[in-house]
């Protein structure tokens, strides 16, 4: 049997249930399948000149000749060492927009027995409601949202729900009907509505980590080992994560239209390892902060280091994420094709031992 894969992972922009910090409104984790002797040898390669131990993106971007090891070391990934870095990049405002899809509209759809997840229904609301914000004092919505998922409070949601009803007296009619089928979940719900909110998690990251290693498990042979920054908020879910992507998990294939996940993930184990030790840990940081800027400034004709990145980082390097779109029908969605079975149950048929564990 071949030696497990050793996959490299490291976050940038993590700001807790925090999705509106100004100052770091993107979210993104970085991977890389190289081991530790390789990511040594890169390192020496393109960061000897740098006289710390330890690498970190966050101060390269003030050095010119620091943002220049990076581009380097990052155009050495798109063209001799392809398929070896990806990354999950998350707009956090419009996470937050995908979250208020998820607990206050398509909670009570589910309920009258329709399925908002097929062919993309929920990601189309998403981009739809994400592109009217500045046409619905949007700001003030989503920090009214949450507020609620953070508290749970009584005082919050009816903060929010009279928000939502005086908004929509005064918005066009367009604004109006996306705000009444937020406002729908209070209709439903009544009395019992404070009790079906969905409470945020600290470790939403944990999601993007899962998409990630169903990512590479799906190029990798054989079992992976997983090393992450031992500073990671991920490390408080480390129990759950371990039984989701046991390798013993028995085999199936979920999730809808073009977003579907092949279990067993396969992870043999999932180390948090300190940064200082390990090269591998340290070049995932600087992959991590340096898509970072690419997704904030790569558009930005003005910021030198983000028209550097947008000349070098390839689609190729991005596994999926949640970041806003035009795009609307499911044909512009790419998610016009079949379902599989619900992720979300199967998670937790995997956590309270439904899932089981292969036999074999």
């Amino acid at each position: 049997m071949s030696a497990p894969t050793t996959i490299f992972m490291d976050e940038c922009g993590y700001t807790g249930e925090d999705l509106l910090n100004p100052d770091q409104p993107v979210f993104v984790l970085g991977t890389l399948n190289f081991s530790e002797e390789e990511a040594v040898a890169l390192k020496n390669r393109f960061f000897s000149d740098i006289q710390a131990a330890e690498l970190k993106h966050a101060s390269m971007p003030k050095r010119s000749a620091q943002r220049r090891m990076v581009t380097n070391f990052l155009r050495h990934l798109a063209v001799d060492q392809p398929g070896r870095a990806l990354a999950y990049i998350a707009n956090k405002k419009f996470t937050l927009v995908c979250w208020l899809v998820d607990s206050l509209v398509e909670t009570p759809m589910h309920e009258r027995g329709f399925n908002l997840y097929e062919r993309g229904g929920n990601i189309a609301l998403a981009n739809l409601i994400h592109a009217a914000l500045p046409f619905m004092n949007g700001d003030e919505l989503l920090r009214r949202f949450q507020k609620l998922i953070r508290e749970k409070s009584a005082d919050a949601y009816v903060s929010l729900f009279r928000f939502l009803a005086e908004e929509q007296r005064k918005a066009p009619a367009e604004i109006g009907e996306l705000l009444s089928l937020i406002g729908t979940f209070d209709h439903v719900y009544g009395s019992r509505a404070l009790e079906e909110v969905q409470g945020f998690s600290l470790t939403f990251g944990v999601s993007a980590a899962l998409e990630l290693m169903a990512s590479w498990r799906a190029v990798t042979p054989g079992e992976m080992v997983l090393v992450h920054d031992r500073s990671s908020e991920m490390r408080k879910a480390s129990e759950l994560w371990s039984l989701v992507v046991d390798p013993s998990v028995a085999p199936a294939v979920v999730g809808y239209d073009r977003r579907k996940t092949q279990f067993p993930i396969a992870v043999k184990e999932t180390r948090f390892e300190d940064s200082k030790s390990f090269a591998g840990l340290q070049l995932a940081d600087v992959f991590a902060g340096a898509m970072t800027y690419w997704a904030r400034f790569a558009s930005d004709p003005a910021h030198e280091y983000g028209k550097a990145l947008r000349e070098v980082v390839p689609m190729e390097f991005i596994c999926d994420g949640l970041v806003p779109s035009d795009a609307v029908t499911p044909e512009e969605l790419g998610t016009d094709s079949v379902n599989a079975g619900d992720p979300i149950e199967h998670t937790m048929s995997i956590l309270l031992g439904g899932g089981g564990r292969s036999k074999g």
